[in-house]
């Protein structure tokens, strides 16, 4: 009579069962090195010193006002735009700015104004992309 493919795939599986049963079975207990990790705590002495290069110490990141509107006060775009009641009367209003645009476009028009703007008569302020995207965020915020 012969084996169906079901059969097979049965009979392989448990043949596999049980060469499984008998590596475990043969292992002679607690020895070798996850015995030893079992029994007895290691401390870092236990372990090979590698000549492994001192880390560098990071340097500090420059102190950034915590809120997009500080930096708007600070780096001077209030000579030029106005923030509700602050700023010149002449100057372009900020704070309709996020009804109008993303804060992406924000962030990229702060970078490079003339480049999203070709008419753009607004110079490139010296800022930071990180101080760009705070300010980009504030703004967007403004509705």
């Amino acid at each position: 009579m012969k084996a169906t493919r079901r059969e097979h795939r049965r009979i392989a599986a448990g043949a596999w069962v049980m060469l499984l049963l008998a590596t475990f079975a043969w292992a002679p207990a607690g020895s070798g090195p996850a015995a030893s990790w079992a029994t007895e705590p290691r401390t870092p002495a236990d372990f090979p010193r590698h000549n492994y290069p001192e880390p560098r110490p990071a340097l500090p990141e420059p102190a950034l006002p915590s809120t997009g509107g500080v930096l708007v006060r600070t780096r001077g775009c209030l000579a030029c735009h106005r923030l509700g009641e602050e700023g010149p009367r002449a100057g372009v209003d900020l704070y309709g700015a996020g009804r109008h645009l993303s804060a992406w476009t924000i962030e990229r028009f702060l970078l490079q104004p003339q480049a999203v703007n070709p008419e753009a008569t607004m110079p490139r302020p010296a800022l930071s992309p990180a101080e760009a995207q705070t300010i980009a965020d504030f703004l967007a915020r403004l509705r």
